[in-house]
C-alpha cells in the first residue's frame, strides 16, 4: 500500500458518542472529510456507561468472571454502538459498512482483558473502503491468537484506531474526544481550583511529554504505539478548527480557541428536506441558532422529530431577521432567485438546494457572493448525500475532466425500482410520494428537467462551459416504462434514467436517456433512491460515487455540511494553515 492512502481513521469515545442521540452529529464530522474525498475508518466505543452495566452484570452473577466470558460480553457494547452508528449513517444517505473484529482480522496476543494488536486484515479493510467511503469498526475489540474474543484494555478503542492508522498508512488519524484538544493540566481542574493557572492548550507536543502527562486524555499505550510506529495523530473535538497533533518535531502551545456565538440561520421552506433540516440542526444547539421559518403558510400543522419552539412565519418576514446564513429551500425560480439576491446583499451567506435557481442564475449570483464578500454554497442542489460537486472540482482541479455520468436523481430510480419489484405505475408512484421521494407534482423529475439542470451544473464545475437547457435532450419517464422495465428483466438488466455530458472535440453533449444497464455495472445504485455519479479524466481514470439522492434526511446532511463549514471558517485562516503544517512535517 502505498503511503497516499486517502484514508482517514476517526475514533468516536464514549464522552461524544454518549448515546444513539449523538449520532447526527457524530455524522456531520464524518460526512466532513467523506465530501475531501477521502475514505473514512470509524472506530467507535461503546455508548457511556454501557461496559460498566456489562461488567456490573457480569460479576451480579460471579464475582470473578472468567476472562473468555467478560470479553465477550463487554464486546457486544462495541459492536452495538457500531452497527447502530452504520444504521444512521444509511439513513443519511452516506454509504457505510460494518466491520466487526473478525471481519476486520484485528488479532491480538497477551492477556485477553489486556491484549496487544498484532495483525490486521489490510487487503478486507482495502475491499470494503472501495465499495462504500465509510467503515465502521468496534474499538476495544480483537481476535486473541487462539480465536477468543479479547480486548485491547480501558481505554483501547484510542489503541484500536492508532494501530489501524499505522497499519492502513492512512493519511491522518484524528481522536475526537468531548475537548478541543490536549492541555497541560485538566481544565475543569482551573475552574475548581483558584491556585491553579488557566491551562494552556498544546497546538503541538512530542511525543515524550505527551507520555509524561499526569492525567492524559489519550490512553497511554496508544500513546506509546504511536511513538513506536513514528506516526504523529491529532486530538480535537467535533467539528474542529483546531487540534492538537501529539508526535510533531516540537511541542508549542497554540492560540486560545475562539468560541463564537452560534450562527443565527433563517431557514426559507419547510418541506420534506426543511423539516429534516430543522431537525438536523436542533442537535447543533451551540453552534446554531434558528432564527425563523419561512413558509407559505405560518399556521400549517408541522411535525419535527425533536420538541423545539420555532417561528413559523412568512418568508418574507424571515429575510428580514438578523441572521448570518440564509438556507433557500423553496425550490424554483421565483421567489427564490429574489430572496437568495436579497441575502447575499446584505452580507449573509447563502446555502441553497435549488438546483433549477443555480443551473440558470448560478454564475451571476456567484459573483454577486463574491462582491458581497460571503459564500453562495450550493452542494445540496446535486447528488444529496452523494458529494458529486465536490468530487467534480477536485478532479477538474487535477487534470481535465472528459466525461460526467450518472443516475442523477433520485425519484426516478425509486420509481424503476418499484416497477423491478412488480409495482403497477400507480402504485410506484403513491409509494414515492408517500415515502418523501416524490412530490405532489412530480413532472419535474419525471420529464428529466431535474437531472438537466443538475448536467448543467455539473457541466458548469467540470468544463467551464454553459449548457444551455434547450441542449439537452431529454427522454421523458412515464407509464411506457413499464413494459421497458420488464424487457430489460427479460435481458437481466436494469432500466435506470442516465444524464451523461462529455467532450467530443470542442463541445459538450448532454442528454438525459433510458438505458438498459447490465447487472454489474457501476452506475446501478446500490439503494432505491441512490445516485451513482462515474467521473472520467484524460488519463482515463473513472471515479464512482455512490449514495442516497432522494429525501429529507440525505439532502439535510450536505445543507448541514455546508453550515458546519461556514462554522469553521470564522476562525483565523493563517492560525488552522499553521496547524495543519505542524502534523505534516513529521509525517513527510
Amino acid at each position: 500500500m502505498s503511503e497516499a492512502s486517502n484514508i482517514i481513521v476517526l475514533k468516536f469515545g464514549s464522552s461524544v458518542l454518549r448515546s444513539v442521540a449523538d449520532c447526527p452529529r457524530v455524522i456531520g464530522e464524518i460526512y466532513r472529510h467523506v465530501r475531501t474525498g477521502h475514505r473514512v475508518v470509524v472506530v467507535v466505543s461503546a455508548f457511556e456507561g454501557l461496559t460498566d452495566q456489562l461488567t456490573n452484570s457480569a460479576r451480579s452473577i460471579v464475582e470473578t468472571p472468567d476472562a473468555t466470558s467478560l470479553a465477550t460480553l463487554l464486546a457486544t457494547g462495541e459492536l452495538q454502538s457500531a452497527a447502530i452508528l452504520t444504521l444512521h449513517l444509511q439513513q443519511a444517505g452516506i454509504p457505510a459498512s460494518l466491520a466487526d473484529h473478525h471481519r476486520l482480522g484485528l488479532r491480538t496476543e497477551g492477556s485477553l482483558l489486556e491484549a496487544d494488536p498484532r495483525n490486521l486484515d489490510i487487503p478486507a479493510i482495502e475491499a470494503c473502503l472501495n465499495q462504500r467511503p465509510v467503515l465502521v469498526v468496534p474499538g476495544f475489540v480483537g481476535v486473541h491468537e487462539d480465536g477468543r474474543t479479547s480486548l485491547l484494555g480501558r481505554g483501547g478503542s484510542d489503541l484500536t484506531a492508532i494501530f489501524l492508522a499505522g497499519q492502513l498508512k492512512a493519511d491522518r488519524c484524528l481522536l475526537i474526544k468531548d475537548v478541543d484538544g490536549l492541555y497541560d493540566h485538566d481544565p475543569n481542574e482551573s475552574e475548581t481550583d483558584d491556585e491553579l493557572q488557566s491551562p494552556k492548550r498544546f497546538s503541538s507536543i512530542t511525543f515524550g511529554p505527551a507520555l509524561q502527562l499526569e492525567a492524559p486524555l489519550v490512553q497511554t499505550e496508544a500513546i506509546a504505539k504511536a511513538k513506536q510506529d513514528g506516526r504523529p495523530f491529532e486530538v480535537g473535538c467535533l467539528n474542529a478548527r483546531e487540534t492538537t497533533c501529539i508526535g510533531a518535531n516540537s511541542t508549542r502551545f497554540g492560540d486560545p480557541i475562539l468560541h463564537h456565538r452560534p450562527l443565527k440561520i433563517a431557514l426559507l421552506g419547510c418541506g420534506h428536506v426543511g423539516q429534516a433540516v430543522v431537525d438536523q440542526i436542533l442537535h447543533y444547539e451551540d453552534e446554531f441558532e434558528i432564527v425563523g421559518v419561512g413558509v407559505r403558510d405560518p399556521f400549517k400543522s408541522r411535525s419535527l422529530s425533536r420538541n423545539a419552539s420555532i417561528d413559523f412565519e412568512l418568508a418574507e418576514t424571515v429575510l428580514q431577521r438578523n441572521a448570518d446564513v440564509v438556507v433557500e429551500l423553496i425550490g424554483g425560480i421565483n421567489p427564490a432567485r429574489t430572496f437568495v439576491t436579497r441575502a447575499l446583499q446584505s452580507g449573509r451567506h447563502v446555502i441553497t438546494a435549488n438546483k433549477q435557481l443555480i443551473a440558470r442564475h448560478g454564475v451571476a449570483l456567484r459573483d454577486l457572493a463574491r462582491r458581497s464578500g460571503v459564500t453562495l454554497s450550493y452542494s445540496p442542489a446535486v447528488g444529496g448525500g452523494v458529494p458529486m460537486l465536490e468530487a467534480v472540482r477536485r478532479v477538474a482541479k487535477q487534470g481535465r475532466v472528459t466525461r460526467v455520468r450518472g443516475v442523477l436523481n433520485g425519484t426516478c430510480n425509486y420509481i424503476l425500482e418499484r416497477l423491478e419489484q412488480g409495482d403497477t405505475w400507480d402504485d410506484a408512484m403513491v409509494t414515492a410520494r408517500r415515502g418523501g421521494f416524490a412530490e405532489a407534482e412530480a413532472a419535474f423529475d419525471l420529464e428529466g428537467l431535474d437531472t438537466a439542470h443538475k448536467l448543467i451544473i455539473l457541466a458548469r464545475e467540470a468544463f467551464g462551459v454553459e449548457l444551455p437547457l434547450t441542449s439537452i435532450s431529454r427522454r421523458c419517464l412515464d407509464e411506457s416504462a413499464v413494459s421497458l422495465v420488464k424487457e430489460a428483466r427479460r435481458q437481466g438488466k436494469h432500466l435506470r434514467q442516465i444524464g451523461e455530458c462529455a467532450i467530443q472535440g470542442v463541445h459538450v453533449n448532454a442528454s438525459v436517456e433510458l438505458e438498459a444497464l447490465p447487472p454489474n455495472d457501476a452506475l446501478k445504485p446500490d439503494q432505491e433512491a441512490g445516485n451513482t455519479l462515474e467521473l472520467h479524466d484524460e488519463d482515463g481514470v473513472c471515479q464512482t460515487l455512490k449514495g442516497l439522492g432522494a429525501g429529507g434526511c440525505p439532502t439535510a446532511t450536505s445543507v448541514l455540511a455546508d453550515l458546519l463549514e461556514i462554522a469553521r471558517n470564522r476562525i483565523s485562516a493563517n492560525v488552522a494553515t499553521s496547524q495543519q503544517t505542524s502534523c505534516q512535517e513529521v509525517v513527510a
